[in-house]
């Protein structure tokens, strides 16, 4: 990191703190990547989440700790001043985040959930992340824990690769009975598997797993 980068770094860190960060980061014209809001919702932490779950979307600041190394369309979010990161996604699978974002400041607006994670998801999440065959393979247990689903994001500072674009939903239809899924455009990949039904608001308040996989 270049040495002016970090005291202007914690600035606007701080300057996120003291207000809403959501809106911080718009007047400052982060990169944006999702559907345009106004970023009135609440800031809330983890604790805050766990102890009084919001009913309506809420805005999240901290450091990305790491992003899905195929296409962009997870991360991770350390929020500031907690350890564990919170795994993010994207609506509707509508917009990914460019997959060299890892340790840049960046704020999320969206909801949070909570929901049972499969092994193969699991395995899926951490073949993305470049887990090795060894490491992936030892994952044999399904796991609960917080996620928060993203509508919009903000990251801050220059030098992001441009994201990648999902196919159009007409494009993800199923494909006829006896041949094969198509592939998605330029990827030679298929769509990633469906995830089970998030759990209901009303389970936030237990204690969850929310350590990285």
């Amino acid at each position: 990191m270049h040495r002016t980068a970090l005291p202007v770094l914690l600035l606007l860190a701080a300057g996120c703190s003291s207000g809403n960060p959501y809106r911080t980061a718009l007047q400052q014209n982060w990169s944006h990547y999702g559907a345009d809001v106004s970023g009135d919702a609440p800031a809330m932490t983890t604790p805050q989440i766990e102890s009084d779950p919001p009913s309506g979307p809420v805005v999240m600041a901290g450091t990305v700790r790491g992003v899905c190394q195929t296409k962009g369309c997870w991360m991770q979010l350390v929020p500031d001043g907690e350890v564990q990161p919170v795994f993010v996604k994207f609506k509707d699978y509508s917009f990914f985040v460019p997959r060299n974002a890892a340790g840049r400041y960046a704020v999320i607006h969206g909801s949070p959930v909570v929901t049972e994670v499969s092994v193969e998801m699991l395995r899926h999440y951490a073949s993305d992340a470049g887990k090795t065959e060894t490491e992936i393979l030892a994952i044999t247990e399904p796991t609960r824990r917080l996620e928060f689903i993203a509508d919009s994001v903000m990251i801050q500072g220059g030098g992001l690769q441009a994201p990648y674009v999902p196919p159009a939903p007409e494009q993800c239809e199923p494909a006829p009975s006896g041949s094969a899924a198509p592939a998605e455009p330029g990827t030679g990949e298929v769509p990633a598997p469906t995830e089970p039904p998030a759990a209901s608001p009303d389970e936030l308040s237990k204690k969850l797993d929310v350590s990285p996989t």
